[in-house]
């Protein structure tokens, strides 16, 4: 497929210009291969808003269309003069957190004005399949370069190890665990402070939130419990009773910030999770007196998941070095010890949570077992291709709503907040790594350690957004919190490679199913259309 140059063109906006735009549009989005109902979902966005333009100006508005590619990434630009008019202002009771979360995937646009022009905008995430590939070529990049590398002086490695690739890992890790530590202030407190910008359907936002925050923190348990017996984790001398109480009201003390910089000053995330609940909290009782700082919250929160997303980038450069020094060192076969045993329980823990997921819902809604699996499994091939949900997206909003009789109005708000609080795969791999990691760097667990485990992979789940490289952020806040040394993230991302491809296809699964169980909990599941359609 030939590529789509960086185009402009002046059209004046009638119905006719508007088909000849929608038509540009489409060849542009097959050009650089976005998945199909992802290019059909964004095509008919733009096309809705050009038309909505067309008739505000009675076909006389002179449009600019741009299209290319800019700092790397794709776009699609629209402007036209004339008076103040905003036509993505949503009438279908779409709640502004749900909007921005499909902004930030590149599914929905965004009006400015600038000058006496309007301007729409469009950012397009592009899911690269191949770019999955980077972090194994990464690995395979370290273990050529580090068995290389012996073929230099003694003197030289200790230069190169000390000066060059010790200098980068410790760099590398104080960017990512800050930037890390501040999505998660920012993205719970949009979160929570959008609860009451719902417009229609307000009291199903809420409902829906908590449903998919408590199975988060309820798969988190689960994991932590049954992953427990197969790992031999060195364990504090015996504390009384008394003492382990004091130890988690010393935790509980220790969530309350002494002031409000010292969270981000000594990037607690702990304290920054609580700052970001109780902001999101304040900012709902203040309603419409605080809507700007909501904004600027919400564009903050943009702003550090596309900081986050770049510097995942440099990952494969990050874990190559970490295997080089390992090499180095000659303590390769430690960096690798035993990790069999973590993914062998993740795909175990995880295959039985989607099998009796499956059953339960088969069974709930009287449709067949193998009609169920065969719906799910088209987005949960594109998220095992992608090692993202958001790729996912179109195939998955169009499953639920036109053939699992999920309400629209439900779909559109309930999907996007899904793909990012609900991911109990996520949360299983979170939990397995540390007890990995625990149990490679003896380190010292009690009750408290068990606790904390649960609270930050459950959040870090939770707060960071569904884009491939987010779980690199995750591992170094939990490190940090679980007293596992640094040294613990290169072996932490390697794990992650394997459990991202199989933990979004697996969450992807689990959405689809949970989404028809909160329709039917709020009494607008379609259950004509779902009982036509096995």
């Amino acid at each position: 497929m030939k590529t789509f140059e960086r185009t402009r063109k002046v059209y004046v906006l009638d119905r006719a210009a508007v088909d000849t735009l929608s038509e540009t549009i489409q060849g542009f989005l097959e050009s650089i291969r976005l998945e199909n109902r992802n290019r059909i979902r964004i095509r008919f966005a733009m096309e809705d808003l050009l038309l909505r333009v067309c008739e505000h100006y009675d076909e006389k508005a002179v449009c600019t269309l741009e299209m290319g590619r800019r700092l790397g990434r794709a776009f699609i630009s629209i402007r036209y003069g004339g008076e103040l008019y905003n036509p993505t202002t949503s009438d279908n009771g779409e709640d502004q957190f749900s909007r921005r979360l499909l902004v930030d995937m590149g599914f929905a646009p965004v009006w400015s004005r600038k000058g006496s022009q309007n301007h729409i905008s469009l950012w397009i995430h592009e899911e690269k399949r191949l770019a999955a590939l980077n972090l194994p070529l990464g690995i395979a990049a370290g273990i050529v370069l580090g068995f290389l590398g012996l073929l230099l002086p003694e003197s030289a490695r200790t230069y190169l190890d000390s000066n060059v690739l010790t200098m980068f890992f410790y760099a590398f890790l104080g960017v990512l665990a800050t930037f890390a530590s501040l999505s998660l202030f920012l993205f719970l407190s949009s979160a929570v402070s959008s609860l009451g910008d719902i417009v229609t359907y307000g009291r199903y936002g809420k409902r829906v939130m908590n449903r998919f925050i408590g199975l988060s923190f309820a798969a988190a348990v689960v994991a932590i419990v049954l992953y427990r017996p197969f790992f031999h984790l060195v364990h504090s001398s015996g504390s009384s009773p008394a003492e382990t109480l004091a130890e988690l009201l010393a935790l509980i003390a220790s969530i309350l910030p002494e002031n409000p910089a010292s969270p981000f000053i000594m990037n607690d995330s702990m304290q920054l999770i609580f700052m970001g609940v109780t902001m999101g909290i304040g900012l709902v009782v203040l309603g419409e007196s605080a809507s700007q700082l909501k904004a600027v919250l919400g564009q903050g929160n943009s702003l550090v998941t596309f900081l986050m997303e770049s510097i995942s980038r440099y990952s494969p450069i990050f874990i190559a070095t970490t295997i080089i020094s390992h090499i180095w060192s000659s303590n390769l076969s430690e960096f690798f010890h035993m990790m069999w045993k973590p993914v062998v329980l993740y795909l175990v823990l995880v295959a039985g949570m989607l099998l009796t997921m499956l059953l339960f819902t088969a069974k709930k809604h009287h449709v067949s077992r193998k009609w169920l699996l065969r719906n799910l499994k088209p987005a949960m091939l594109i998220s095992l291709q992608t090692a993202s949900a958001g790729a996912s997206y179109g195939e998955t909003e169009n499953v639920v709503t036109h053939r699992f009789g999920v309400p629209k109005k439900l779909t559109d708000f309930a999907l996007p907040i899904g793909q990012t609080m609900y991911m109990p795969a996520t949360i299983c791999a979170f939990i397995a790594t540390a007890y990995y990691l625990s149990e490679i760097y003896a380190v010292k667990v009690d009750l408290t350690w068990f606790v904390i485990a649960t609270v930050v992979c459950t959040m870090m789940a939770i707060a960071l957004p569904p884009i491939p490289g987010s779980g690199i952020g995750c591992y170094a806040i939990m490190l940090s919190r679980l007293d596992i040394p640094y040294e613990a993230l290169g072996a932490a991302i390697v794990l992650d490679i394997f459990f991202t491809f199989i933990g979004r296809a697996v969450d992807c699964g689990m959405l689809q199913m949970e989404l028809i169980h909160c329709a039917d909990a709020l009494g607008i599941l379609n259950r004509k259309l779902l009982e036509k359609q096995k």
